[in-house]
Parts: structure tokens; C-alpha cells; sequence
């Protein structure tokens, strides 16, 4: 439900987010699962003893590569080569019995398999949903120092200076100005001056 909330009932972009159910309502093509949490998931599978453990090994490492091609904007075959690598990977842990929380994870991310690959296909999405967590970092810090509000009116406050700040300077604006001039438009009556870049058509991702 808050999913669908912020992203609408269909949405036209390409959301980038972990694995949580509440995005399963989302097409493949739709999404990017993040591959910073796949590396976690990766790290935990390559602690484990045995056949898993040397499979966890292997998908961290083929992991890895996948940054490093993608920061030397690699072409699509070298993807590919990736993709068929990791696939028999997860297909191994799938198939083992010795831990049954590996092969439930590798067996999910067969399942979604496509969402996994959406930024090789499509330059504009990025691979992991990092920058979104990362504007959130310094704001989730100052709520648990600060416990947060006391009031539904507070928390409306909070959520809309701390959006209207961070959007401010990821664009390189003053929140002072915008905050001045969207106060002298709600005295003129006017509304208020937009948040939205100009260029927004021209980005098809989300990161949640």
C-alpha cells in the first residue's frame, strides 16, 4: 500500500529498489533491483560453510566485476557474459540442500531475474538505489537524535522541509531563496515555484 502511495498504481518509470513485497506489484521491466543489497545477500551466502559458501564466494566476486565494468561503461556483451556466469550460480544454489534460507534467496532472484539486468538495457538507470539512500542518511540520523515529532501537523512539517532541503541541494539551489519565494507566492496568492527540474522527462528512474 505505501508503495503504491509514492509510486502511483502504475507508474511509467523504472523504479530502483531492494526486494520488499510491498514493490511486487511493480512489472520486471518495471523495476531494478539494487545491487548493493545483492552484494550483502552475497557476503552472507560466502560465510557459509561448504558448497554454499564457495557459491556465495564466486557471486560476490562476479558481483564486484559488475561494478567495476560498469564504472569502465563496458558494452552489453561483457553483461551478458556476466549474466549467463551468475545465473548458473544461483541455479547451483537453488538446486543444493544444505541451507534452505540460500536456496530460497537465489531461487527469488530467478524469479526476478529480468529486474535484475533492467540498467544494462537501459543507460539511465542506475544499478543500485544508493544516491536515494545516502540523501536519506544525514535526516534518519537527526529522527533518531531527535525521537521526531509530537504532532501529525509536526511530522507533515518535518517530511516537507527535510524533501524541499535535500532537493534543494541536489540541485545546486538555496533553500532560503526557494523558501522566501514560495512564502511571497503564498502571500500573492499565487502557486508556489516548482521543485520538479525541467529536464525530469529525460529520467525514467526512481529510486526507492
Amino acid at each position: 500500500l505505501a508503495a503504491k502511495l509514492v509510486l502511483g498504481e502504475q507508474p511509467s518509470f523504472v523504479t530502483v529498489s531492494d526486494r520488499y513485497a510491498g514493490y511486487n506489484y511493480l512489472t520486471l521491466e518495471q523495476r531494478q533491483v539494487c545491487w548493493a543489497h545483492l552484494l550483502r545477500d552475497f557476503e552472507r551466502i560466502a560465510g557459509r560453510s561448504g558448497l554454499v559458501g564457495q557459491i556465495g564466494k564466486r557471486l560476490l566476486a562476479y558481483g564486484f566485476l559488475l561494478f567495476r565494468w560498469r564504472g569502465q561503461d563496458k558494452g552489453a556483451k561483457h553483461f551478458s557474459w556476466l549474466q549467463k556466469r551468475i545465473r548458473v550460480q544461483l541455479e547451483q544454489a537453488t538446486a543444493q540442500t544444505q541451507c534452505s534460507r540460500t536456496a530460497n534467496t537465489c531461487a527469488n532472484l530467478i524469479k526476478m531475474w529480468p529486474a535484475l539486468w533492467t540498467f544494462s538495457r537501459n543507460p539511465l538507470v542506475p544499478p543500485t538505489n544508493n544516491a536515494a539512500e545516502q540523501a536519506l542518511r544525514g535526516w534518519v540520523i537527526k529522527r533518531k537524535l531527535s525521537y521526531f515529532t509530537r504532532s501529525g501537523r509536526g511530522m507533515r512539517f518535518w517530511e516537507t522541509i527535510m524533501s524541499t532541503v535535500q532537493t534543494c541541494a541536489m540541485q545546486g539551489r538555496s533553500t532560503f531563496e526557494y523558501v522566501s519565494d514560495s512564502m511571497q507566492s503564498w502571500l500573492a496568492g499565487q502557486p508556489p515555484p516548482s521543485l520538479v527540474p525541467e529536464h525530469i522527462h529525460l529520467h525514467p528512474a526512481a529510486c526507492a
